[in-house]
């Protein structure tokens, strides 16, 4: 009779522990199955605002990069502004302030010539000889005057010639760049 009755109580057992297996089952896999979508769109949302980060972070840098620019244009428009307003060479004028330069540095100019320009990529040159005598400092302070002329200038060769009294005689071979 105990033989019975394990067996009454077993079947009386499983018939209330086997639908709490079955149900319990069911739950687990559904959800393992409600992870197994969510996870994936989870993963999806992360790489979205993975990307918004990304983005955000170039717009943060993008104020720099537009204020640079316009420095950028704000010293662009100032050379063009500067090359535009830059004297033109022209021989009557330039010869009065040679002269004048000379003249103020102590020196004697005994010729200046200038020669026909001669055109470049985007510039023309125009050779200029100065020759002329005075002491050695007012040679000194010609050359450094021919440099600081308002139209552009390069100097090319100097010859200076000792003579008696702390007199030089020179030629200053220069050009004048247009």
């Amino acid at each position: 009779m105990k033989s019975t009755h394990r067996i009454m109580r077993s079947i009386a057992l499983l018939r209330w522990w086997l639908p709490v297996v079955v149900l319990g089952t069911i739950v687990g896999l559904a959800a393992i199955a409600a992870l197994g979508w969510v996870v994936p769109r989870q993963r999806v949302e992360v790489a979205r605002l993975r990307d918004n980060l990304r983005f955000l972070a170039t717009v943060d840098v993008l104020p720099a990069k537009v204020a640079s620019a316009e420095r950028a244009v704000a010293l662009l428009d100032s050379l063009a502004r500067a090359v535009q307003s830059r004297p033109v060479f022209e021989q009557a004028s330039a010869l009065q302030t040679l002269y004048a330069l000379v003249d103020s540095t102590r020196c004697k100019a005994s010729k200046i010539e200038v020669g026909k320009a001669v055109p470049g990529l985007e510039y023309k040159e125009i050779p200029v000889t100065l020759t002329g005598n005075g002491p050695f400092q007012g040679l000194g302070d010609l050359l450094a005057g021919i440099e600081n002329l308002p139209f552009s200038t390069r100097i090319r060769q100097v010859s200076v010639y000792r003579k008696p009294a702390c007199i030089v005689s020179f030629s200053v071979d220069f050009v004048v760049v247009e």
